[in-house]
């Protein structure tokens, strides 16, 4: 009971130093500063922006009744479609006048900002330190119980980790994904559905 009560409160302390990072995070990052003639958003550029400008696309074609994916992607598959679920059942719009403008154009776009942002980066630190208290629970079946807390407090609060939780990039969901890949290679018994569950998290990480 002590362990199950001092991993517990790791968790915890990890929960809320993260989302108190994305906080401050999204207060001072997400804004629109004019570059070059040019609204950029100090948040979203370079890759994320693209991840953010086919989640648009694809919530587009949704609201259009046409085909959602039409067109070739050059970069992380899986990002983007979460970006594109998450907005679309929150109901905000990821680019200024979304469904009124031409996305193709994308000198054009500018990026919304106070739009739930957080509440993503939330679903991405719960995703996180639920997938590390599973492998915390597996890896006490192999390992002695100090050994497996002091690996579930060092998942918890790296902060070269755990910064991921609080932006777009693609490793916060991959790290997640590699955690719970890992902790299902560890169970001792394995069965049809375990090594499907493999398979599965396996082609959700390759995406």
């Amino acid at each position: 009971m002590k362990y199950f009560t001092n991993s517990k409160k790791i968790i915890l302390l990890g929960i809320l130093i993260n989302l108190i990072a994305s906080i401050l995070y999204v207060k001072n990052f997400d804004q629109n500063i004019i570059v070059e003639n040019k609204y950029k958003n100090q948040m979203i550029k370079s890759d994320i922006a693209s991840y953010n400008l086919n989640a648009a696309k694809i919530l587009n074609n949704f609201k259009n009744k046409e085909r959602i994916f039409n067109q070739e992607y050059y970069r992380s598959f899986l990002p983007q479609i979460l970006i594109a679920i998450y907005y679309g059942v929150s109901n905000q719009e990821i680019i200024e006048n979304q469904y009124s403008i031409d996305l193709e154009k994308e000198k054009e776009i500018v990026f919304k900002t106070n739009n739930g942002k957080t509440g993503f980066f939330f679903l991405q630190i719960l995703i996180y330190f639920i997938a590390i208290y599973f492998f915390y629970k597996v890896l006490l079946n192999h390992f002695p119980k100090n050994y497996s807390l002091l690996v579930l407090g060092f998942l918890s609060i790296e902060p070269t980790i755990n910064q991921y939780h609080s932006s777009f990039f693609t490793e916060s969901i991959y790290i997640s994904l590699i955690i719970v890949l890992l902790s299902l290679t560890l169970l001792k018994k394995k069965n049809l559905k375990i090594f499907f569950s493999i398979g599965f998290i396996l082609g959700l990480i390759y995406a």
